[in-house]
């Protein structure tokens, strides 16, 4: 839903990880994939620097990645650590000391749900995870951005940013409010359904259970596209659609 909106409002994607790059197949749409290795080199982080020159005034967005806590470790929810074999340091492109000295103007919006993930490390966010999370001074992202969606479940909050979107580019007069509107900033439950089923095809893991099922965080499948569809309605009742 959020590559769909980003399409829509005439914005380049530059980059996503293995698992996802598989899943953007799916979609009529041309993005520029670029896939990065768990096994990480100096010629990683090169590339992660050249991409955010190519994107000075750009604007990254961070949905459910995990990211580094105080002792530099990545963790689950539960508080297990996550190996560097299955998981690529990608939270450098949103190193804050690398952003705000030599990037200024790149903003950034991240997505998470359990308090691990990168975005999280805002001031006034840390101090309620370390008290109200589980694991939470364990699993807390210190990794900070611009703007901080948390959400029950992560894809929910994806799902709520495109459909916000489609409000603003109807707000600046970019687009007619209606159901196509909408379609064409969130996609269609069709879509929803489409994506979730590639993500299990292509690897991805429910991370709640531990292994692959048609679940997002232990949540059935079809309550996830409720909830989509409850987003979707929100914003045609704004519309008074």
């Amino acid at each position: 839903a959020c590559v769909e909106s980003l399409f829509n409002q005439g914005l380049h994607l530059e980059k996503v990880d293995k698992v996802t790059s598989n899943v953007f197949f799916t979609m009529d749409r041309k993005v520029n994939v670029e896939s990065f290795p768990c096994q990480w080199t100096a010629a990683q982080s090169k590339r992660i620097v050249e991409i955010l020159k190519k994107n000075r005034q750009g604007h990254i967005v961070s949905i459910e990645r995990a990211g580094p806590a105080a002792d530099g470790m990545c963790y689950t929810m539960s508080g297990r650590a996550m190996s560097a074999n299955y998981l690529a340091p990608l939270h450098q492109i949103m190193d804050p000391s690398i952003l705000r000295t030599q990037f200024p103007k790149i903003k950034t919006t991240a997505i998470g749900d359990g308090g691990n993930e990168v975005g999280m490390g805002n001031d006034a966010i840390l101090p309620i995870i370390h008290e109200h999370v589980p694991n939470g001074e364990k699993i807390a992202c210190v990794i900070p951005c611009d703007n901080l969606i948390v959400s029950s479940v992560s894809n929910w909050g994806g799902y709520a940013l495109a459909g916000a979107i489609a409000v603003v580019a109807v707000s600046d007069g970019k687009f007619e409010a209606s159901v196509e509107t909408l379609d064409k900033f969130m996609g269609t439950e069709q879509d929803a359904r489409n994506v979730l089923e590639a993500s299990v095809c292509a690897g991805a893991w429910d991370g709640l259970i531990g292994s692959q099922a048609k679940s997002v965080d232990g949540i059935p499948f079809e309550e996830n596209i409720e909830t989509f569809n409850q987003i979707r309605q929100a914003v045609l009742d704004h519309w008074k659609i």
